[in-house]
């Protein structure tokens, strides 16, 4: 039998959610830190156990009155190292974009 895990991640919330603040962190290098950290456990789960893992959402939102919040360099930075981490730890991901809070093409 083949088993296989999908996880989602909006870790930090503070940052992530469609409430959060791009402010939350000081810098990318910040960032990075924290989250290399917080995504060590399902990274060191997947080489423990050989079980193949898929990051099938993670991103940045921000409710409709806030999406200007998510145009900067930081929030392409969150995007471009979650894809990166996961993917050299040869995991599978997607960016989770809806047409709202959490949309990364505007499609207009």
């Amino acid at each position: 039998a083949c088993v296989g895990v999908t996880v989602h991640t909006y870790d930090p919330y503070d940052f992530c959610g469609e409430n959060g603040r791009t402010e939350y962190y000081a810098n990318s290098n910040a960032m990075k830190k924290d989250l290399s950290s917080q995504f060590k456990d399902i990274r060191d789960w997947a080489f423990d156990t050989f079980i193949p893992v898929y990051v099938g959402e993670y991103g940045v939102g921000r409710q409709m009155d806030r999406q200007w919040d998510r145009d900067n360099e930081i929030v392409r930075e969150y995007y471009k190292f979650t894809a990166n981490h996961f993917r050299e730890s040869g995991m599978a991901v997607a960016a989770w974009d809806d047409p709202g809070w959490f949309g990364i093409y505007n499609q207009q």
